[in-house]
């Protein structure tokens, strides 16, 4: 068992006090129905049953937690919910929760499941960048020309990718070529999807 993970520089705060975090490698991503026949592969249960088994937990798990408890499952670990809302106080020092909801369902792991990745080894992803890349002007747009003539349009993701620029220089640099009129931004504010005019 292995987890590849890269290196990312840390533009705020670190937890150590160093200059770069770490970040795992996702490779795949396992379904219900995937879990489901690996069950079944080895044990009595069929597909059906653990994904009725499944429902019914997270059923219940949602009528516990909307009663205020917590609930714990052996080895697994325990589900939380955590509240949000506007909190007033009033003149007289009292306070008051205004539109209260579950923002989330926290996860804490048991010890037992924490004790499984003891055999997990870790790998620096191969070609991972320690540094980001500040290419100029003119190889930043060679760069967004090939991919206008790969694709129609393109995200800051796919500049980020081709690049290899950190997220917050890459998005300035594409603000600067929308404000000069060198790329069309031909989605919203909030969602910028670019084009080559």
């Amino acid at each position: 068992m292995s987890i590849n993970f890269r290196f990312f520089r840390a533009s705020g705060r670190v937890a150590n006090g160093g200059s770069h975090y770490v970040r795992p490698v996702v490779n795949n991503v396992l379904t219900l129905n995937d879990l489901a026949a690996r069950v079944e592969s080895e044990t009595s249960f069929s597909v059906s049953d653990v994904k009725g088994l499944v429902e019914a937990f997270q059923k219940y798990i949602a009528v516990e937690l909307s009663l205020g408890h917590s609930v714990r499952i052996d080895g697994l670990g325990t589900f939380s919910s955590a509240l949000s809302g506007k909190v007033e106080c009033s003149k007289e020092g009292r306070l008051r929760l205004r539109r209260p909801r579950v923002r989330t369902v926290n996860f804490r792991p048991a010890v037992a499941l924490m004790r499984r990745f003891g055999e997990t080894t870790f790998r620096a992803e191969a070609g991972a960048p320690l540094t980001y890349a500040n290419p100029q002007r003119d190889e930043l747009l060679e760069k967004l020309r090939d991919l206008g003539a790969q694709q129609t349009c393109f995200l800051a993701s796919d500049v980020m990718r081709a690049t290899g620029m950190s997220r917050d220089r890459t998005y300035a640099r594409l603000r600067q070529f929308v404000d000069e009129g060198t790329l069309l931004n031909v989605g919203t504010r909030r969602r910028a999807v670019y084009r080559l005019p």
